[in-house]
């Protein structure tokens, strides 16, 4: 899972046993922390409860472009890269490669994971 958020091969771990990142998206926005993997408790809409083994980005640094500074609390990885949240879901099996969301104009709405 390391590996995949480096844009290289050649990456050096500096702390043996950790997996640093940083992430750079397409509106210029980026993030640098430390990959973790942990076991999360997911509650699905059919009522199902699980725990699952996922791998998280724990945030300690976001930088925005100086012309679009918008403080936020963090990120949530939905590309199609092998670390994203969907990504890992869907190779346990337990969604399918969908990500939809609905946002209103008065705020609010929501995000839905692997179907309609």
């Amino acid at each position: 899972m390391c590996a995949s958020v480096h844009q290289t091969d050649n990456y050096d771990c500096e702390v043996e046993h950790q997996c640093d990142y940083e992430v750079e998206y397409a509106d210029h926005y980026s993030s640098l922390g430390v990959l973790v993997n942990d076991v999360y408790v997911l509650n699905f809409t059919n009522g199902v409860q699980l725990k699952v083994r996922m791998a998280l980005g724990c945030g300690y640094d976001q930088i925005f472009p100086d012309s679009s500074y918008h403080p936020v609390d963090g990120m949530l990885g939905l590309g199609r890269g092998k670390s994203s949240l969907i990504s890992q879901l869907n190779s346990q099996g337990l969604v399918r490669n969908v990500v939809g969301h609905c946002l209103s104009a008065q705020g609010g709405g929501y995000i839905f994971f692997g179907d309609v």
